[in-house]
């Protein structure tokens, strides 16, 4: 993966899936998220039988998000951020200039053919929340984050920043927003 900057859109991965969103509109999105093996984990919702209600008993604790358990390529942690902060600027919550690098100038306008799309498919939405949620879980795991983590400290610094910056503005979004 060529990578130039701390952006989202800053490497050659994230910018085949810029291109490809372009073309394919939510078919290229959701071919980022597709690839991860295992997917990503639903947390467990906690339910309550009529009969543990009946006896006074607490509901089950939701199960955790779970990252997969084998190593998360780099490559598909930064095609996974890319495809992140589409859904979120489709969503009116994009990143600053900073966060898009190359891309900024031209994003909005990029974007626009497709974000009615992205804004009506509620589950790739909560696709994105999860798997960006995976990312920042367990960063031993993450063969981007641990490439950060070999790089200048500011660098370092300013991806984590942005991965929760993107991680943030997706949790504050809802699939009707």
């Amino acid at each position: 993966m060529g990578t130039w900057n701390t952006g989202a859109f800053d490497n050659d991965t994230a910018m085949d899936v810029f291109n490809e969103f372009e073309d394919e509109g939510v078919k290229a999105l959701w071919r980022v998220f597709d690839q991860w093996n295992p997917p990503v984990l639903e947390p467990a919702a906690p339910s309550r039988s009529l009969l543990s209600r009946l006896l006074g008993r607490k509901p089950a604790e939701p199960t955790p998000v779970s990252a997969p358990a084998e190593p998360i390529d780099a490559d598909l942690t930064a095609a996974t951020i890319a495809a992140g902060e589409i859904i979120a600027a489709a969503h009116g919550q994009p990143g600053d200039a900073k966060v898009l690098g190359d891309v900024s100038g031209e994003f909005a306008e990029s974007i626009k053919p497709h974000a009615d799309a992205v804004r009506a498919d509620a589950e790739l939405l909560r696709a994105a929340q999860l798997r960006i949620d995976a990312t920042l879980l367990d960063t031993d795991r993450s063969e981007l984050a641990g490439l950060w983590n070999e790089a200048d400290e500011a660098d370092e610094k300013d991806f984590r920043a942005g991965v929760a910056d993107l991680s943030a503005r997706l949790a504050s979004l809802s699939p009707e927003a």
